[in-house]
């Protein structure tokens, strides 16, 4: 700013870049979702922040945040925010018998667990009152949860804020080169002192909080069989069982070091 000749080229090369549209970024899993308050304040409403609610989607991580969802929300009125599907296909009719499929012009209406699809929310906006409480499940959708609880605090002249749940079910930052989605998904295991960290497994705990400051407040489980696998498992005393690894990978993602894995096979 103190050598004009300096300032003018700067501006003009600016231009240019913008121009070329050379540095856009798109994140469109980020696109805000902003809150608005809902007409009336109902009882403790727990919301899940799922990317996707499909039957397509709804396997491994999806099921297990479906899971906790449930053990979670037991005598609290239900919302799941689907926030990457504009639609929902093929939902799994067994699974939300008695849910109702909403949209944000909707999303508050009734004691009815709902289902909000959500992708679509570009100049839209999310009721939320008071006594609504959030579980992220994947980095993108705790930062989501973590704008919303910080509304909260505000819109409602609350004291204190209540803390989200973060399911951490994989380092998701390895997802990722080292890249801004590296970086956003990493900061969300600094938020320690707004969120209550919940761990797939003791040694992901572990080996996240080796790396980051330990949550105020963790919990961790280990995964058991799926009970319609269980179900063929031999039975009977004489069974002998032996710790085995399972080795995966999939060639096409950057995930697992999946070639250090084929070379030390």
């Amino acid at each position: 700013n103190r050598v004009p000749p300096v300032r003018q080229l700067a501006r003009g090369l600016h231009e240019a870049f913008v121009a070329e549209r050379a540095f856009e970024v798109d994140w469109p899993e980020l696109t805000p979702i902003i809150a608005r308050m809902a007409d009336v304040t109902g009882p403790i409403r727990l919301n899940l922040l799922l990317p996707g609610a499909s039957a397509r989607h709804v396997f491994g991580g999806a099921a297990t945040a479906l899971a906790l969802f449930d053990a979670l929300g037991k005598g609290a009125q239900l919302r799941i925010l689907v926030t990457d599907e504009h639609v929902l296909e093929d939902i799994d009719l067994k699974r939300f018998d008695g849910w109702k499929v909403a949209t944000l012009d909707d999303a508050h209406l009734g004691p009815a667990p709902l289902l909000v699809p959500m992708a679509d929310r570009h100049s839209r906006s999310l009721p939320v009152h008071r006594n609504d409480r959030f579980i992220a499940t994947a980095w993108w959708t705790a930062h989501h949860a973590r704008t919303l609880v910080r509304w909260q605090r505000e819109a409602f002249a609350l004291a204190n804020t209540a803390r989200f749940v973060y399911l951490i079910q994989d380092y998701e930052p390895g997802f990722y080169p080292w890249s801004a989605r590296w970086a956003l998904a990493d900061q969300t295991y600094t938020w320690g002192e707004e969120a209550i960290g919940v761990f797939n497994t003791a040694g992901l705990r572990e080996y996240i909080t080796v790396r980051h400051p330990p949550f105020s407040k963790a919990f961790d489980f280990e995964p058991v069989l799926h009970p319609d696998l269980a179900a063929y498992l031999p039975r009977g005393e004489q069974l002998r069982r032996r710790p085995q690894l399972l080795i995966y990978g999939r060639p096409g993602v950057p995930r697992n070091a999946f070639s250090l894995i084929v070379q030390g096979l």
